[in-house]
This record gives C-alpha cells, structure tokens and sequence, in this order.
C-alpha cells in the first residue's frame, strides 16, 4: 500500500549488480569506472524509481566494506538512495539488520536463500530474484514471492501487494 511507512531493503550483488560480467572484464584487466554503470541489471535503475515509492529504501550488502561501497557509488546510484547504504561484513548483514530494524515494517528483495530464509524468521515479507550465483539454488523457506528479474516485480506490482 503506497503510503505505509516501510523499510525496503534491496541486495546489490546479484540482485541489482551483475557479478558475472564484473567478474569477466576484471579477469580480463578491463574494468574502468566509466564501466561501472554498465554492470548494473538492465531492470536495475527502472526497478529503484518503482521502489521508491514505497517506503524508505536501502540498499543492503555484505562483503569487504570499502569495496561494496565504492563499487556502489561507481554505478552511480548511491546518490538516489540518498546515502542509505547498509553495508555489513561477510555474513554479518542479516545479524546486523534484524536488531536493527527490529519491529519495523520490512521487505527484502535478495537472491540469497540463507538471507531469505533469515528474513522470513525475523517475520519480514520477501521477494526472491532468481539471478546470479543462486538462481538455481532451491528455497529453505518460501519467500512470499518469487521472480527472475526486477522488472517482474514492477508488472506484476508487488510492492503494493505486501
């Protein structure tokens, strides 16, 4: 329901920033950060005009801090989350986030089961986007959604649906 104040957490690798391709222009020594825009989903930067509507959105990571950041703000979409970058060590980041959005209203949009699977303990709605190194990977518990892209869940507006 537009209007409702939520938290929207959205994850960057995999969900929002393809990896893969990263991954093959780095083996290759070409990764420039006038590239860094073009790893970003094709869904991506139509995907965070549409969740924004919906509450306060975050983007949400883990991995080596300093990386994850910089690597977020070469695509140049740190700006439009105006800061709100929840980034956390490796492993750390749904420890972290459960205490402290503790009580609130929360989506996740990630492609990791075990962070799924934590989410919806927690009691937190969740989308799935099966992309990226878990696509195949089966469910450990079923996320109120699942898609294979960001744009799917624009048609089908699901955010309006949890």
């Amino acid at each position: 329901m537009i209007g409702r104040k939520r938290i929207i957490l959205i994850d960057f690798d995999h969900t929002l920033f393809n990896v893969y391709e990263y991954l093959k222009d780095e083996n290759k020594g070409i990764v420039t950060p006038k590239k860094f825009p073009g790893y970003l989903y094709k869904d991506a930067l139509e995907f965070i005009t549409y969740l924004k509507i919906y509450g306060d959105s975050y983007i949400f990571s883990e991995g080596d801090v300093g990386f994850q950041k910089f690597k977020i703000e070469q695509t140049g979409i740190a700006g439009i989350f105006k800061n709100n970058l929840k980034i956390y060590g490796s492993y750390a980041k749904m420890s972290n986030a459960k205490n402290e959005f503790w009580g609130k209203d929360v989506i996740l949009i990630d492609d990791n089961p075990n962070a799924i699977f934590e989410a919806k303990k927690i009691g937190w709605k969740v989308i799935r986007v099966k992309r990226g190194k878990n696509r195949k990977e089966a469910n450990k518990i079923l996320p109120d959604y699942t898609v294979n892209n960001l744009r799917s869940i624009i048609k089908m507006n699901l955010l309006a649906k949890l």
